[in-house]
């Protein structure tokens, strides 16, 4: 197994954990355990775990693609070779203490900077980066909760609007039952995102 494959292998058990560990927090409100708004919080704890597994798998990759073995795949190609991790991650970083990676745009922007035409970043479907920028206002509308990160909440994530009004918040939505069979909430709807794009990713590499 390649080093790509390794991580993104690694970071799709992580996602599947969360998921289940949600679910576990299902079971204990059905058997009367966790109240309501417990789950809430559970779901948003885990979404907002989930969205900094994402940002530190997109960080490893960008690592990995210009720092690791060369690609197979015709046409991809670094624009850099550093000497070492270390002096790329100071690259990266240009005297930051930390790089945002939690808008895609902005991923794919930085990957054109030492990849070649920004691949694989650039290749990612345009419904998954849809939904990636979803889950970026989600993740904000946790870690903030103020009224403008509530408000971009409501008006740019698909399905709020399925959710009755008095729910319309991160918790309630991510616990919300959007396709009945197979059972999936808006939370796995979100973790399937993450763990296809890791997967179409990897494989562009």
């Amino acid at each position: 197994m390649t080093a790509v494959r390794e991580l993104t292998a690694k970071y799709q058990r992580q996602l599947r954990g969360l998921r289940r560990h949600c679910q576990r927090v299902d079971r204990l409100h059905l058997s009367g355990a966790l109240g309501v708004k417990d789950c809430e919080l559970v779901y948003e704890s885990g979404f907002l775990t989930a969205f900094a597994h994402w940002e530190h798998f997109l960080w490893e990759l960008i690592v990995q693609a210009v720092c690791g073995p060369p690609s197979p795949k015709p046409g991809n190609s670094r624009l850099l070779k550093p000497r070492s991790r270390a002096a790329f991650t100071k690259i990266l970083l240009q005297n930051r203490s930390y790089l945002s990676l939690s808008s895609y745009p902005e991923v794919v922007k930085c990957a054109r900077l030492y990849l070649k035409e920004g691949r694989p970043f650039s290749a990612l479907d345009d419904t998954y980066r849809t939904r990636l920028e979803e889950a970026r206002y989600v993740r904000d509308a946790i870690a903030h909760r103020s009224r403008y990160a509530i408000t971009r909440f409501r008006q740019r994530v698909g399905g709020v609007a399925s959710v009755p009004q008095s729910r319309r918040h991160p918790g309630p939505f991510l616990r919300h039952v959007y396709r009945v069979s197979p059972t999936k909430t808006r939370l796995d709807l979100y973790v399937d995102t993450f763990i296809l794009a890791s997967e179409q990713l990897a494989l562009a590499w």
